[in-house]
């Protein structure tokens, strides 16, 4: 009876143990709902993504593969860079001398023009004489550099004449006219004084003021038409002209070793002293005229262009100028007890054509 109960007991506690081992299957293995029977998954293997059981990740294994070595590229070779342009000098002066062949056939002349028509009392009721200009012209300069923007010039010059030509012609009232020819000896004095601003790379304004002593003396006529041959007449003309102007410069100046100028000056004005004296013995009878005239009325124009080149501290180039002046005035002539009105016109035209050297401090 013992051994039926101890045998049941032993059934009973197998039977449990069964079926805890069957629960403990099914949750390890799910079943497969289409099979119906438990799907058992193989153990998951270590790898290197998941690391060994010890949690610690390997290298790995087998043999690597390698590509082959890159070849090295030759090196380029060593080209140094182009010096950078040198700034201009920020400040100094270049005295320069300019020496050029002036000259302009009838280049200066005045007339004097009578206004009471028949020329009553003068017995000449106009006059004109045209100067031929040809000569040396020389030219001190000295540039100053005041800073990038600003720069200033003063100069000087004068002009060696070569004995020039001038004709002269008289309109007498009721009569026929006469002319006569004269070798003058001209001289001319000039002092200039300018400043210029640079607006930009290339442009710039400028200003200045020039005094110019223009005269000549003329004597021992020649080929005299309508005169009383032989005679002693003379002739001198003194002319100051005092002029303030402005206008505009380009400049190409890409370094400091060269560059090209032209510029462009003018004045709507002309300030001027004029004075004649001269002595006629015509058939209609001897005279002697000497207006002195203060004049203010005119204009000056002038174009300038120069090319230059530097080596080391010197400078050279060649330059060509052009100018023209005209100033007139009306006034009133004293002759004898007579005031008789005259206007005064006086013109100067010129071309030049040089070359200048200069040195740089």
């Amino acid at each position: 009876m013992k051994r039926i109960a101890l045998f049941l007991v032993v059934a009973v506690v197998g039977m449990v143990l069964i079926s805890q081992s069957e629960a403990l299957s099914q949750q390890q293995f799910p079943m497969d709902p289409q099979a119906g029977y438990a799907f058992r998954k193989k153990p998951a293997l270590p790898s290197l993504s998941r690391g060994m059981a010890s949690g610690q990740r390997t290298g790995p294994q087998g043999i690597t593969k390698c590509l082959p070595p890159m070849p090295m590229p030759e090196p380029m070779p060593y080209c140094p860079l182009p010096p950078l342009p040198q700034p201009c000098n920020s400040a100094g002066i270049e005295p320069s001398v300019y020496l050029g062949y002036l000259f302009k056939e009838r280049g200066a002349g005045y007339k004097l023009q009578v206004n009471n028509g028949s020329g009553a009392g003068v017995g000449i009721t106009s006059m004109r004489n045209d100067i031929d200009l040809q000569g040396i012209w020389l030219e001190l300069a000295f540039p100053v550099t005041i800073s990038k923007e600003m720069t200033g010039r003063l100069s000087g010059a004068h002009l060696f004449s070569l004995q020039p030509k001038s004709t002269e012609s008289y309109m007498i009232a009721a009569s026929p006219s006469a002319a006569r020819w004269w070798n003058p000896d001209v001289y001319w004095w000039e002092v200039d004084g300018s400043g210029a601003y640079r607006l930009n790379q290339y442009l710039s304004v400028v200003a200045g003021f020039r005094w110019t002593s223009l005269g000549s003396d003329f004597g021992n006529a020649y080929d005299e038409r309508g005169f009383v041959v032989p005679n002693a007449d003379s002739n001198t003309l003194r002319t100051n002209t005092y002029i303030p102007y402005s206008g505009i410069m380009i400049e190409n100046r890409n370094d400091c070793q060269g560059g090209l100028k032209i510029a462009g000056y003018g004045s709507p004005v002309v300030p001027a002293d004029f004075s004649v004296r001269e002595t006629m013995s015509l058939n209609a009878g001897s005279i002697t005229l000497n207006p002195q005239v203060n004049i203010g009325a005119g204009y000056f124009v002038e174009g300038y262009s120069e090319y230059w080149m530097k080596r080391e501290s010197l400078t050279f180039g060649g330059f060509v100028k052009f100018t023209a002046v005209h100033c007139e005035r009306a006034v009133g002539l004293q002759y004898g007890n007579l005031n008789i009105p005259i206007d005064v016109t006086f013109d100067r035209k010129n071309w030049i054509f040089g070359g200048k050297i200069g040195y740089a401090f």
